[in-house]
This record gives C-alpha cells, sequence and structure tokens, in this order.
C-alpha cells in the first residue's frame, strides 16, 4: 500500500515538472519575441532607409511638378518658304491673277518669312499670374507672297522686316481682373462694333491683335472691359488702311435671366466719330437663347452719322443646333471699319456686316461624331440703290456699283453653303464645301446678274503617327453680269504632307496648281504654280 502511494507521489511530480518545464519554455519564447522580433533587425536595417530615399524623391518630384505648375515656357520658330510660278499667254501684270477661293491675289517670285515666339506663363501666387509673350518676324522676296502667303504677321497687315513686339498681362483670379499692354484681343465687344483687324495671311489666325492698352473685370452681377490703343482694317483684303486711334469700353450687367451691355468707343482718323451700342441676352430655356444689339455711330464734324440693328436666336433640339439672325445695317454706319466688313471666305471677302444691308442669315449645325455637318443660307438686300443721290455722305457699297436710272432697284445677295468635317477613325479625316453665291439686280447700265459656284473636298491620312499625308481639290465657276462679264473657272489639285521629326520639330510641305480657264478668252487662261515648305521648331 505504502508502495503504491509512493509510485503515484512520484508520477504527480513528474507531471509537475513537465508542466514547468512547458511554462518555463513558453515564458522563454515569449521573451525572447519581445525582445528580438522575427526580422525585425534586418527591416530596421535594409527597409527603412529605402523608404526614407523614395520619400525624399516624391518630395523632390511633387516640387517640380509645383514648379512646373507654377512657371510654363513655350518657344516657337516657324520659318515659311514660297516658291511661286506664273505660265500663260498674257502676261502677269496684265491679267493680274486671283485665287477666287482664298480670295488673295497671287504673283510669281519667291518669299522667305520667319517668325519667332516666346511666351513665358508665370504664377506669383494663388490667385495671381503674369502671361509675357514676345514675337518677332523678318521676310525676304516678294512683299505680296509673304503677306498673303507667309507666316502670320503679329500686328501688321503687310510684310514688313524686323517687327518686334509683344505683350505682358496680369490675371488675378479671385477676383478676376486682367490687365495688358502691347498685343491684345478684345474680350466682351460684339463685331457689330469692334473686333480685331482681319489677317491677310491665308496661314494662322483669322484675326491680328490690336495694339495698345486692355483692362478687364468680373465681379459678379458686373463686368467691365476698357481699351486704348491704334487700329486699321484693310479695306477688301487688299488694300490698306491709315491708323486709327480708338478707346472706349464695355459694361456688363447680369441680371438673370437677363444680361445687359452699354460700350462706347470714340475714334480719331480724318475725323472723330463716337459708337454707342447696347445689346440684351437671355437664357429662356436650357435650349433657347435670344440677343438683340443696337448700335449707333456719329461723326462729330460732319454731323452725320448711322445705326445698325442685330437680333439673333439659337435653338438646340436633341443634337442639332438651330441658329438665325436678322441683320440692319444703315448705309452711312461705320465708314472708318472699326467692325469687320471683310472676311476671308466669302465673295470677294464682303462679310454679313457689311454696310448698306438687310437680310436673314440662318444656319443648322449637327454635330456627327468627331466631326460636323453645317448648312447656312443668308440673303441680303441693299437698304438703299446704289444710285448718284444716295452716295453723298456714305460708303460706296463695294458690291453694287453706282447706276443711273429713277427706278433703280436695290440689289440682292442670296449664299447657301454646306459643309462637312468628319473624323473617320484616329487616322483619317475629311473635308467637303459646297458655296453658292447670287448676286442681282436689274438696271439699264451696270446690270448685275452674277453666280459663283465653289466646290472643295479633301482627305488627310495618318499612316503612321509622326507622318500624314493628303490631297484635294477646288474647282470655283464665275458666270455672269458683274462690272464685266464674266464666264471662267478654276481647277485647284493641291497635295500636302507633314512630318514630325521629333516631339520638337516638324516639316510641312504643300504643292497647289491653279489653273484658270476663260471661256470668253481664252488669252486669259494661266497655269500658276504653288509650292510652300514650312518648318516648326515648338517646345
Amino acid at each position: 500500500m505504502k508502495i503504491l502511494l509512493h509510485l503515484q507521489i512520484i508520477k504527480s511530480f513528474k507531471k509537475l515538472q513537465l508542466f514547468l518545464l512547458l511554462l518555463l519554455f513558453y515564458n522563454f519564447f515569449i521573451i525572447f519575441s519581445f525582445a528580438n522580433p522575427i526580422d525585425d533587425i534586418p527591416k530596421e536595417k535594409e527597409v527603412f532607409p529605402e523608404l526614407e530615399i523614395i520619400e525624399g524623391q516624391l518630395s523632390e518630384l511633387s516640387l517640380r511638378l509645383n514648379q512646373n505648375e507654377d512657371r510654363k515656357y513655350k518657344f516657337l520658330a516657324e520659318t515659311l518658304i514660297a516658291s511661286f510660278g506664273y505660265n500663260g499667254d498674257r502676261p502677269e501684270e496684265i491679267i493680274c491673277p486671283l485665287d477666287y477661293y482664298n480670295i488673295r491675289p497671287v504673283v510669281s517670285g519667291f518669299a522667305f518669312s520667319n517668325r519667332f515666339l516666346f511666351t513665358l506663363k508665370e504664377r506669383l501666387n494663388y490667385d495671381l499670374s503674369a502671361d509675357i509673350k514676345l514675337e518677332s518676324y523678318n521676310f525676304s522676296g516678294s512683299r505680296e507672297i509673304a503677306t498673303f502667303w507667309g507666316s502670320p504677321l503679329p500686328y501688321r497687315y503687310f510684310a514688313e522686316s524686323n517687327l518686334i513686339f509683344g505683350h505682358v498681362e496680369l490675371k488675378a483670379r479671385n477676383p478676376d481682373i486682367s490687365c495688358s499692354i502691347g498685343n491684345f484681343y478684345p474680350a466682351s465687344f460684339s463685331d457689330l462694333i469692334y473686333s480685331s483687324p482681319l489677317n491677310l495671311s491665308v496661314y494662322g489666325p483669322d484675326k491680328l491683335p490690336s495694339r495698345g492698352l486692355r483692362m478687364g473685370a468680373s465681379i459678379y452681377p458686373l463686368s467691365l472691359e476698357l481699351i486704348w490703343g491704334i487700329d486699321s482694317c484693310p479695306y477688301n483684303n487688299i488694300f490698306m488702311k491709315e491708323d486709327t486711334f480708338l478707346w472706349g469700353g464695355r459694361g456688363g450687367l447680369f441680371l438673370k435671366p437677363v444680361n445687359i451691355g452699354l460700350t462706347f468707343i470714340q475714334a480719331k482718323r480724318t475725323f472723330l466719330q463716337d459708337t454707342l451700342a447696347l445689346d440684351l441676352s437671355s437664357e429662356l430655356t436650357e435650349s433657347l437663347s435670344l440677343k438683340g444689339e443696337f448700335s449707333r455711330s456719329f461723326f462729330e464734324e460732319k454731323n452725320e452719322g448711322g445705326s445698325a440693328f442685330r437680333v439673333s436666336l439659337e435653338k438646340r433640339w436633341g443634337k442639332f443646333i438651330l441658329g438665325g439672325q436678322y441683320i440692319w445695317v444703315s448705309p452711312s454706319y461705320d465708314p472708318l471699319g472699326l467692325h469687320e466688313n471683310f472676311t476671308q471666305r466669302e465673295l470677294l471677302g464682303i462679310s454679313r456686316l457689311a454696310n448698306n444691308r438687310q437680310g436673314l442669315d440662318t444656319y443648322i449645325l449637327f454635330p456627327w461624331d468627331r466631326g460636323e455637318i453645317k448648312c447656312e443660307l443668308m440673303h441680303f438686300t441693299q437698304i438703299l440703290p446704289s444710285k448718284l443721290a444716295n452716295t453723298k455722305g456714305i460708303f460706296l457699297d463695294p458690291l453694287f456699283p453706282v447706276s443711273i436710272g429713277e427706278n433703280l432697284s436695290s440689289g440682292t445677295f442670296t449664299a447657301f453653303q454646306f459643309s462637312l468635317n468628319k473624323n473617320i477613325g484616329s487616322y483619317t479625316f475629311i473635308k467637303g464645301k459646297f458655296e453658292l453665291v447670287k448676286l442681282y439686280r436689274p438696271s439699264i447700265y451696270y446690270n448685275i446678274d452674277f453666280t459663283q459656284t465653289t466646290c472643295l473636298i479633301e482627305a488627310e491620312v495618318q499612316p503612321l503617327n509622326s507622318f500624314s499625308i493628303g490631297c484635294g481639290l477646288i474647282y470655283v465657276k464665275r458666270y455672269g453680269d458683274w462690272f464685266t462679264y464674266n464666264n471662267s473657272c478654276q481647277f485647284t489639285p493641291l497635295f500636302k504632307s507633314e512630318l514630325e521629326i521629333n516631339k520638337t520639330l516638324s516639316v510641312s510641305f504643300e504643292y497647289r496648281n491653279l489653273m484658270a480657264f476663260d471661256e470668253r478668252d481664252s488669252m486669259n487662261n494661266f497655269n500658276f504654280n504653288q509650292a510652300i515648305v514650312r518648318t516648326r521648331i515648338n517646345f
């Protein structure tokens, strides 16, 4: 019995020893784990320094990005070489060839023109930024080719060497205030009252900047723009006009749903002229907008003036945009040409806003999957017929010459235009246009019954990301009585290509062959070759 009890005590003691050993081992493992975690020392030596390096690189990159956002540079160097050649039976000086599509004269010769553009945009702080722009222009060779077919000038209308100009502009975001000295574009002025002068070059922007001082501010519900500078508009896209000194401003008031604007401009050339205008616009619904404008110009020395009126309506119907405007411009309104009387792509440059006109301009626009289709119909009538009794004190009508007769009717101008621009996929672009213009005024002397038809088709393919090639055809037909009898046409096949050598340098080539055929006199037939090479360095 004692032996069994002794054996039981020994077994219990061994179990206790085993339990104590397990408890000791467990405590030792826990203590060791806390004192030396697994992979703790290697991580501290290898990973944490890499994290510090990465954080430093990210911080440096963020600083560079902020600096890039605060300061942006741009440099552009453009060189354009144009070589034109005439071939015809009659001397070029007698025919004076004209490109009826671009409404530009063409002369044989050579021109080398280049321009350099440097821009700097600096964000001075969160609300204030500065924009500095410097531009220079030079040309050699034919002035006519450089003017109409060369690099666009910074502000002049005809090519001149050693032109240097630019602007400095300061902008504030809150409140919205800006000030610019040098070249500037008016921001809030209606083209019925004043717009920047026309760019005579076929290439470049449609408008050239004005020169002087511009200040603008917009603090809801008020807006204000003031201008002071020198400006002039070319006459009929060809002839030069004298500089005009002008100053003025426009103030706007936003009162939902109506916006009101009041404009005043005073101009000085041969005579002192004041122009005062009122405009009203309203978003009647989310898809319907309405705008009305009235302007009055007055010559103080001559004690005479004229008026202009325009009302515009635009309606969105699904994807379709329908719009139209009624325009009435008196014969004596703005003879100084502060508004743009002439545009680049209408019959002989005649604009919708030419004086002595009243009529409608309607259009329908359909955006179409990276492209658009547009139809436009215009019909204008002379307010006063062009006869001697009506020419006193008014600007002579550039379309309808003066005639005699008591019952002379007013001339009419009708135009229809259909245009198509479409991207097919990512590498093909097509462009098409059809235009029909009709001038009509029955008269015993200087009868006018003239029609011009224009067709254009152009396609461009980009087989490589850095290379594109295109071709096209332009056809212009002129028929009827207008100053003289016309029965002629022009065919102009064209070819162009562009190669992007790298992200900075690109080279383009354009060739046009203008072929003119005169059904009335074959001696007026001619062939004109135009080759233009352009290089651009842009970074």
